[in-house]
């Protein structure tokens, strides 16, 4: 009997696992035949559908763009495979990671949350896959300027990520890395030391299990390099970058991309310690070595001459720095999205560029393009967008277009309020400039408390800085000037004299 049951229990045991191994083996078949079967949907749907739109006779035309390519085909995706939500899953974040690299962002958008959605309804599908289409759906946010819908989606995905950590570490800094830029790419009072916290953390996990040299890492290194450039700490700033700029040379010797486009990265921040020479070094042979890759008319080469006419400008030779604006602004306007950050840019420095040679009415135009663009791109209340709001105003001012540059001066002021921290010079000359215009509008009351305060920040300040305490004095004198108050007058021109400032040299606009 002993052994009958032994008998019987082994040879169930066997039975058991026989079956266990037929049941893997039939699974195993299945996700084979589903990888396959998805293959070939997606296969014929690229042949028939995606490629067939530039079909002259059949399809949308022969002069079909990408993104109308993209736009007709993601519209018969739902249909064609309503009985394959796998191969659905597949194709729709493909064509969002296309729509992404293109530019499409919110076809990029669309795509990435019906793929999700999909996800969470498969069981097939894990939680990791899942995160991996959250992270290029930030991505897809952080383009379009959806800035704090993008950090929300980072800050989910950083959460679930720590979940992970020990059986995918890399993972996490990749969504640390997400995050802090997309913080940083924000603004806002403390988001630059948030984001050099988070890029820490990143580096330290790239470097620890990717190495020093890996192109990770060397990304990680330049986020928090531009954090840290971005709160004053340059040394800290240059020597991250110098050692980039070597890692990548060791790699790739010095005729390759990211050797130019760290060189260029290296330049702008010799440019700030005022290290022209280097600086100007270092932009020619980025230039040299970019024409070399992509040809003269390419927009990475107009980023880089564009930096060479910032050089000029930050030696006051703002002629020359106009004629290199325009060369890269000409080369950006074939080849850019309207919206494009690059662009932005050199309109930015064309516009103060002319306005230092007194082409107010021709600065005019790109202020209000940029300033437009800008809220486009990186949203509304942001540092980028106030402050070229704010020289847009200046520019309005400077014509004696008052009642113009009233309304834009405040808000302006409103957002510098937000984005900068309390006491920050940004702040007193916002105040100094509306108060300016509102004295010129003869609205003496607000102009008054508005340049008192200026004043007493400035004065307080742990290092007071004398150009904006001489612009605060002379406004306050010019105020009391206009509203015949000469005894007030008299006062500050006393404390003008008294600090050793210098008079404006002519009405001020």
């Amino acid at each position: 009997m002993v052994f009958l049951i032994t008998g019987l229990i082994t040879t169930s045991w066997y039975a058991y696992r026989a079956s266990q191994e037929r049941d893997v083996a039939i699974e195993a078949n299945r996700k084979m035949q589903l990888e396959t079967d998805k293959a070939h949907a997606i296969n014929e749907f690229l042949i028939d559908d995606l490629l067939s739109a530039a079909d002259p006779v059949n399809g949308i035309g022969h002069d079909v763009t990408i993104v109308a390519a993209l736009e007709a085909s993601a519209k018969k995706i739902g249909a064609a495979f309503a009985k394959q939500p796998e191969v659905e899953v597949t194709l729709r974040r493909t064509i969002g990671t296309v729509a992404l690299r293109i530019g499409s962002v919110e076809r990029a958008e669309q795509e990435f949350r019906k793929t999700i959605e999909l996800q969470q309804s498969l069981s097939g599908v894990t939680d990791t896959e899942v995160a991996e289409t959250r992270e290029r759906l930030g991505l897809a946010l952080r383009m379009q300027g959806r800035l704090d819908d993008a950090i929300t989606t980072f800050e989910q995905l950083v959460e679930f990520r720590r979940t992970r950590a020990e059986e995918d570490p890399v993972s996490l800094a990749d969504a640390l890395h997400g995050l802090a830029s997309t913080i940083y790419r924000k603004g806002g009072a403390g988001s630059n030391e948030r984001a050099e916290l988070i890029n820490r953390e990143a580096l330290a996990i790239y470097e620890a299990k990717l190495g020093p040299d890996h192109p990770s890492t060397l990304d990680s290194l330049g986020a928090l390099s531009n954090a840290l450039y971005s709160q004053g700490k340059i040394d800290d700033s240059l020597k991250s970058h110098e050692r980039i700029l070597a890692a990548t040379i060791r790699q790739h010797g010095d005729e390759h991309f990211d050797v130019a486009r760290y060189k260029h990265d290296l330049a702008v921040i010799n440019m700030k310690v005022r290290n022209y020479t280097r600086a100007e070094t270092l932009l020619t042979q980025t230039v040299d070595t970019m024409r070399s890759l992509a040809g003269e008319a390419n927009p990475i080469v107009a980023k880089a001459i564009g930096q060479h006419g910032r050089l000029y400008a930050k030696q006051k030779d703002f002629g020359k720095a106009e004629s290199y604006y325009v060369k890269a602004l000409r080369i950006q306007r074939e080849h850019l999205d309207p919206n494009h950050a690059d662009l932005a840019w050199t309109l930015t420095y064309l516009a103060r560029a002319r306005t230092q040679l007194k082409k107010h009415d021709e600065a005019e135009p790109l202020f209000k393009e940029m300033y437009e663009t800008a809220q486009v791109v990186r949203g509304k209340e942001n540092k980028t967008v106030a402050i070229r709001l704010y020289d847009w105003a200046r520019c309005l001012a400077a014509q004696y277009k008052y009642e113009d540059a009233e309304p834009k001066l405040r808000e302006a002021l409103r957002l510098f309020e937000i984005v900068f921290k309390p006491g920050s010079l940004s702040i007193d000359r916002g105040r100094i400039q509306l108060a300016a215009c509102l004295t010129h509008l003869e609205k003496f009351a607000e102009a008054e408390p508005l340049l008192q305060t200026a004043y007493g920040s400035v004065t307080t300040a742990d290092e007071p800085d004398s150009t904006t305490l001489e612009d605060a004095i002379n406004a306050l004198i010019e105020l009391y000037e206009k509203w015949n108050r000469p005894a007030d007058a008299a006062e500050w021109k006393a404390k003008r004299h008294a600090a050793n400032l210098a008079e404006p040299t002519g009405e001020s606009p």
